[in-house]
């Protein structure tokens, strides 16, 4: 098995300081292979690749990430849900639906609105869970759509 260290380091313009930045980390794996035992033999190689969300977060921001996901504010117009993330974070948002009509799961920049599909016959409630700085998934929120 073979082992490599990486180190990202960040070398651009001065990132805000008032809010979280996103990049993604692509890794490729490419499976070494012995030419010559594998010479004349039939053979299939994979590569995977992986993709990582690297968060780079500012010292001194106000509100804690746990309180964030309750921050969120949903709003419903033309078949259309609004999502708006006023905190400093990104929010990525997990198992939400409406009713028991299942919507697709969705990342909030910080400081801007998205939107989606609102189904027919969704309720004036959606629920959802958010994936914390951990990888795992927040207690269950409701919250009205305005």
């Amino acid at each position: 098995m073979n082992e490599n260290i990486l180190r990202v380091m960040y070398t651009g313009e001065p990132l805000p300081q008032d809010k979280e930045t996103l990049y993604y980390f692509n890794a490729k794996a490419i499976p070494s292979v012995d030419k010559e035992k594998m010479e004349g033999k039939n053979l299939l190689l994979l590569s995977a690749v992986t993709r990582i969300k690297l968060f780079v977060r500012p010292d001194g921001l106000k509100i804690p990430t746990s309180d964030a996901p309750s921050g969120l504010e949903f709003y419903h117009s033309d078949n259309q849900l609004k999502i708006k993330n006023p905190t400093p974070y990104y929010i990525t948002i997990a198992q939400l639906k409406t009713g028991d009509i299942p919507l697709k799961d969705i990342m909030a920049p910080p400081g801007e609105s998205i939107t989606q599909s609102f189904p027919v016959g969704g309720k004036d409630s959606v629920t959802f869970r958010t994936i914390n700085d951990y990888g795992a998934l927040t207690p269950e929120l409701t919250v009205s759509i305005k």
